[in-house]
């Protein structure tokens, strides 16, 4: 994952082309990308927003926590892609997503 929320596909090692949809705001500072075989969606972390796009590279919808004290630093997505659990300024929150 690189800054500015492109996104490196590697298999067995080897750079693979990714198509991805635009992300609007574009990122800046795009920090961790989370996602299992058991998810459908790929999470993109910046700050206190968290991006969602499916496997192919689709733009699905992002979450803003403006509320939050300090940026998140990190996060897990359960329950197949039904909530995220996250950290932000030693405090740990859970939030139901559709």
């Amino acid at each position: 994952l690189d800054p500015n929320g492109k996104i490196n596909k590697f298999y067995s090692g080897v750079l693979e082309d990714f198509s991805q949809a635009p992300i609007e705001p574009a990122p800046t500072a795009a920090s961790r990308i989370y996602t299992t075989t058991e998810l459908n969606n790929l999470y993109i972390l910046e700050g206190k927003r968290i991006v969602v796009l499916n496997k192919d590279g689709r733009f699905i919808t992002q979450y803003l926590f403006e509320t939050l004290q300090a940026p998140i630093f990190d996060f897990v997505v359960t329950g197949a892609d039904a909530k995220i659990t996250l950290i932000s300024a030693n405090k740990v929150y859970s939030v139901d997503i559709k």
